[in-house]
């Protein structure tokens, strides 16, 4: 019997002007799983380095300009950063000696060195001594101590004097680092007066100075805000919490394609610098397995981990799930024991491949390629571990039917991308567009049903993941995943999966600074409004669906890109209850891009008395976003009320979406 998650029609009218809402608790569907609530992240642009990972030295290893990938790009990033920092005049950079985003001043010969796959800085200081500098946000408006450790060696004993400085050279704070003869780490701290005036995204340089007749190499140079959690930004690991984050999909997305996971984990001396194989940039590779794993650990998310099916081999999907699951006296366990785990991690998710559809990813193939492909790579992945639960490469309906039609039962779950609008044209109506989104989410169900059909022909349960989410117009003339139409469009979504009873995770894109999620921008952490849909429905215990009836206005939208809804309601309503029967979560996404409407809610199988909490999330419109300047433009505004005789009178604001928590 399919589950009761729907939300229906009501068969009577409300009264003139008015909606109504009603739900029944004694009318209960098939729970449905937390992980619906979930995120994604992987390594694009800012999204690890430089934002959830909390070192802040933009080129720790001394990389070379090849370690970042094509040139042009690199020397372009290099010219920004040096107008952020105010490094402008062309006279403060060696560029044929000096890695990139490191400057030069004083009396120095710069000379970069690589052998075996590791850059070093070679710097050799004349009389009047000299200065390496690079541009850091370190967040000292929240920290006053930072750790800098400097892997180097001298040819004499040196004492490097390391500082922070303003991007005019007033001294913030300075320590020394002695570097002797052989490598070494020196590990400093720098710690800032009380009386600095820190504001928020403040650029400073972070500086190293050689003295006079000083010859030193450079490995790496890392610098954390002493707040750090295990690496790990604190700001994001406390959003994760109070989120209740239930899953997190890493590493990929499109970089996984090419990523190979022994380069991620052990020693950082033991790790390769390498270029991003996806995106223009470098893969330290100082996040690896461990590392996302422990994050995973330390806000109480569970992993999903995408394994390279691009350019990488079943065998090496199979070692990975066995340092991850194996126990200490397995191949690959002993070695996750040697770095430092030795009990297991128990991922229980994982992805066999990413897009691997698309002529853009890595090792990309068609559908029969892609059906053999997890034929070789679901019974290695089992054999090394068969409590896994594996997630098959999904696109659409002829893909599925391929992939099923080879590999037959040994398909569990397929997933599922959607990342809708980027065809849609910069000078279109922004509240058409919007209102295609609303429409868009409204009949996602009826979509997700299509995809699992081969899994319903050859007698399957019907089984999807969706695995990457957001609004992807990708224009900022246009709602976008920056603005309140992806929180309000992913609510919708989250809705419709629980209606279709065939979904059982979603991670939504992005974590930080990719797509919808958080954004950490010269050192400062804030929430896009999305971050709150996925913090609204991750931060309550519900997950039973109910009965729930609406009757309010609709709307038609005329379907030039995302496809047409007729007699769309303005009102899309989901009811939860917690297992316990202690609480029920209401949640209304009023998707009228102007109108607040005024809807008489009746809750029948609660205390008549019961206690409200109401949290709404709204803004100026549609397009509305938090940026640098305005980082609490879209947040969540919180309320409280008691029913009368089991109901309530409430005005859901336009563009909004609403949390009533009724404690029962």
């Amino acid at each position: 019997m399919m589950p009761l998650t729907f939300a229906c029609m009501l068969a009577t009218s409300p009264p003139e002007g008015r909606a109504r809402i009603a739900v029944d608790a004694s009318v209960k569907g098939t729970p449905v799983s937390r992980n619906l609530f979930g995120k994604f992240t992987e390594h694009l642009g800012r999204n690890v380095y430089l934002g959830m990972w909390a070192q802040v030295a933009p080129n720790p290893e001394f990389g070379t300009t090849e370690r970042f990938g094509e040139a042009d790009r690199t020397a372009a990033m290099v010219r920004r950063e040096a107008e952020a920092f105010g490094i402008a005049e062309p006279g403060r950079a060696a560029p044929d000696g000096v890695a990139p985003l490191w400057w030069a001043d004083g009396d120095l010969t710069c000379t970069p060195s690589s052998a075996d796959g590791r850059d070093t800085q070679t710097v050799v200081a004349g009389a009047g001594g000299g200065t390496l500098s690079t541009g850091v946000y370190p967040p000292l408006h929240r920290c006053r101590l930072l750790e800098l450790t400097v892997r180097g060696r001298a040819d004499a004993a040196a004492a490097v004097r390391v500082s922070i400085t303003d991007t005019a050279g007033g001294m913030v704070c300075d320590a020394e680092a002695r570097l002797s003869t052989e490598w070494s780490d020196t590990t400093v701290e720098l710690v800032a007066p009380d009386t600095l005036v820190a504001e928020p995204g403040t650029p400073y340089l972070l500086r190293l100075a050689l003295p006079a007749g000083a010859t030193v190499e450079l490995a790496r140079v890392l610098m954390f805000p002493a707040d750090h959690v295990d690496g790990w930004e604190p700001e994001v690991v406390e959003y994760m919490r109070e989120a209740r984050l239930p899953m997190l999909r890493f590493p990929g997305g499109n970089f996984v394609s090419g990523y190979h996971w022994q380069d991620g984990v052990g020693p950082l001396d033991e790790r390769p610098p390498l270029p991003n194989p996806a995106w223009h940039g470098a893969e330290w590779n100082h996040v690896g397995t461990d590392e996302w794993l422990r994050l995973c650990e330390l806000t109480g998310a569970e992993p999903l981990i995408c394994v390279n099916a691009g350019d990488g081999t079943p065998d090496e999907a199979r070692a990975w799930i066995e340092y991850c699951n194996g126990s200490a006296d397995t191949p690959m366990g002993q070695r996750r024991a040697e770095n430092g785990r030795s009990e297991p991690w128990d991922v229980r998710y994982w992805e066999v491949g990413n897009e691997i559809y698309g002529g853009w990813q890595i090792g990309h193939t068609n559908a029969e390629g892609y059906a053999e492909r997890y034929a070789e790579f679901s019974p290695a992945m089992l054999d090394a571990d068969p409590s896994i639960e594996l997630i098959a490469n999904g696109d659409d309906v002829e893909w599925n039917r391929a992939l099923v039609a080879r590999n037959g039962d040994a398909v569990r779950s397929i997933s599922v991308h959607s990342l809708p609008g980027s065809q849609i044209p910069a000078e279109s109506d922004p509240d058409a567009v919007y209102l295609e989104f609303m429409a868009h989410a409204a009949g996602y169900d009826d979509y997700l049903r299509e995809l699992a059909a081969p899994m319903v022909e050859h007698g399957l349960a019907p089984k999807l993941a969706v695995t990457e989410l957001q609004v992807f117009t990708n224009k900022p003339t246009l709602p976008n995943n920056a603005s309140l139409t992806d929180a309000l469009w992913t609510a919708g979504i989250i809705h419709a999966c629980i209606r279709s009873g065939i979904v059982e995770l979603i991670t939504h894109s992005a974590m930080l600074n990719h797509g919808g999620g958080l954004r950490k921008e010269r050192g400062v952490v804030y929430t896009n409004p999305v971050w709150w849909t996925t913090h609204l429905y991750g931060s309550q215990d519900s997950v039973t669906p109910l009965h729930a009836g609406v009757e309010c206005a609709t709307f038609t939208n005329d379907g030039s890109w995302l496809g047409k809804g007729d007699g769309v309601p303005y009102l899309d309503v989901m009811a939860l209850a917690a297992d316990d029967e202690s609480e029920l979560s209401l949640f209304v996404v009023n998707r009228h891009p102007r109108e607040a409407i005024e809807t008489a809610v009746t809750l029948r199988g609660v205390a008549p008395e019961a206690h409200v909490e109401i949290h709404t999330l709204t803004g100026d419109g549609p397009m509305a976003r938090n940026h640098m300047e305005a980082r609490e433009s879209v947040v969540v505004e919180h309320a409280s009320t008691d029913l009368t005789a089991g109901g309530l009178t409430h005005t859901f604001s336009p563009h909004s979406l609403t949390r009533l928590r009724v404690a029962n």
